[in-house]
């Protein structure tokens, strides 16, 4: 609670001081992304805000400094994050639409890793973050767990054309 109030106070700060007329951000923090084009589209600042796609390393782990934390062992399970992603996504590409069909399958490899602790799993939609009745497009799944006592985030859009949402 207020981490999303204290990412906005600062972002704020920093284009007012700065005055930019782009803005880069990674997908791998979603969430945060749509906190920051909402606040450029409500305080109508003249920045084209550009989502980075997220790099992953060869087994799909996001690369994150967090990463970096992990000692070997914590680093293998952590790719249980990104394999209940592709099985989510390989259910949705399949037909499922049922959103608590497809969180239980974003949480199953995490649950099934004795190093993981699930934080929560969510299907939204990928712009508003709401909670979706009827799983259409534009999605993100989303997932988070502890890992060796690392927090660790990931996210699969599913949708054309989000990764640039320039004002």
């Amino acid at each position: 609670p207020g981490h999303f109030d204290g990412v906005a106070t600062v972002v704020t700060k920093l284009f007012h001081m700065t005055q930019p007329q782009r803005a880069y951000f990674g997908q791998k923090d979603w969430q945060q992304t749509r906190v920051i084009q909402r606040l450029v589209d409500d305080l109508d600042f003249q920045i084209a805000v550009t989502i980075v796609p997220t790099v992953r390393d060869s087994d799909g782990l996001a690369l994150s400094s967090r990463n970096g934390q992990l000692g070997p062992e914590d680093r293998a399970a952590a790719v249980v994050l990104w394999h209940g992603l592709q099985a989510a996504a390989a259910a949705w590409e399949q037909g499922e639409r049922a959103p608590a069909r497809l969180e239980r399958l974003l949480l199953a490899p995490i649950d099934s890793e004795s190093r993981a602790r699930p934080t929560y799993a969510a299907v939204r939609d990928a712009l508003t973050l709401e909670r979706v009745a009827e799983v259409r497009p534009p999605l993100v799944f989303l997932v988070a767990a502890r890992v060796g006592g690392i927090r660790l985030i990931d996210n699969l859009v599913i949708g054309e054309g989000l990764l640039d949402v320039s004002t």
